[in-house]
């Protein structure tokens, strides 16, 4: 009995040594990536429109949980998942599986007490709009990973983002990450901050207004940009439908197009202006100078005939 257990030791201890110490470093040692933070939207005055904030994502040692089914409703309670979801998860054989990613806050605490059970909670950065539809056209929204996927978002990405760190260290029997000497990290990098011409109560104003008039007319759609003349700035840019930034999924893609940029659009009069501006900046044309206005009609293709909301004889170039 004795030489059988000598054999064995000294197996374990020369022949299969390699083999079980690659097994206990994967069990005590731990890589796991440092997010950014990811930077903030502001408008002209300061005033936050897009941040992120911690959430607690929900994960299982899928081996760890024991009655399966039991805890699947337990979970759903929690997390506002689907229990049978849940459960077809903690059935697969894996020491880590997700339950559900950035979920309220306030369930953590009894997220907390089921740790012995092979649930754990990580602490993840979720996408905050605090002002929900303003703005929602042009600043757009980002993935579950933080990833812009729309207007500026999409646009500023990179400088939003920043850098992810990495972190190499030791975890105890219970996951718990042990930081000491032996640690080696990789800071990361928060992402920039950026600040739009955007004033966000201009933009309220022109949103209200917008939305006012479209319901009013039993319009489809409709757009409203505010600018500077003096730089060009753009003070406000508001469409009609719009969408709430903080549940994208949940509106048609139809809500979610940027009209003002995307969708082509007829000046008609109002465009006036601009060529008359130029004709005058040219010297083609004098303030006094007079034009025959064809009594208010104008034939164009087809027999189709334009007409002046008030016909017009020989008008001067100022009138």
């Amino acid at each position: 009995l004795f030489s059988v257990l000598w054999v064995r030791c000294l197996w374990l201890q020369f022949l299969g040594a390699s083999r079980y110490a690659a097994i206990a470093v994967s069990q005590h040692q731990v890589s796991e990536m440092l997010r950014a933070r990811r930077g903030s939207l502001y408008d002209r005055q300061g005033r936050l429109l897009a941040a992120s904030l911690p959430a607690p994502s929900v994960f299982a040692n899928a081996r760890q949980v024991k009655a399966k089914q039991e805890m699947a409703g337990r979970l759903e309670h929690l997390v506002g998942k689907d229990a049978r979801m849940i459960q077809r998860r903690l059935e697969k054989d894996k020491g880590f599986v997700w339950v559900a990613r950035q979920v309220d806050l306030s369930t953590a605490p009894e997220l907390l007490k089921l740790r012995d059970q092979g649930i754990g909670i990580v602490e993840e950065p979720k996408r905050f709009y605090p002002h929900r539809t303003l703005a929602s056209h042009l600043i757009g929204f980002v993935d579950i990973d933080q990833q812009g996927l729309e207007s500026l978002e999409l646009a500023f990405n990179g400088a939003l983002q920043g850098q992810d760190g990495w972190r190499s260290t030791l975890r105890d029997a219970k996951g718990d990450v042990l930081v000491g000497p032996w640690t080696t990290q990789t800071d990361p990098v928060d992402g920039r901050d950026v600040v739009l011409t955007i004033d966000s109560v201009v933009q309220q104003v022109a949103e209200e207004t917008l939305a006012w008039g479209a319901k009013k007319y039993h319009a489809k759609g409709g757009s409203i940009i505010v600018m500077d003349p003096a730089d060009g700035a753009i003070l406000a840019m508001a469409n009609y439908p719009t969408y709430d930034l903080n549940a994208p999924a949940g509106a048609p893609a139809e809500h979610r197009r940027n009209r003002a940029v995307t969708d082509l659009f007829e000046p008609g009069s109002i465009f006036k202006i601009v060529a008359a501006s130029a004709l005058f900046e040219e010297g083609r044309i004098t303030p006094e100078e007079t034009i025959f206005c064809e009594d208010g009609a104008w034939p164009t293709v087809g027999r189709h005939v334009l007409h002046d909301h008030r016909p017009h004889g020989i008008l001067s170039f100022h009138d």
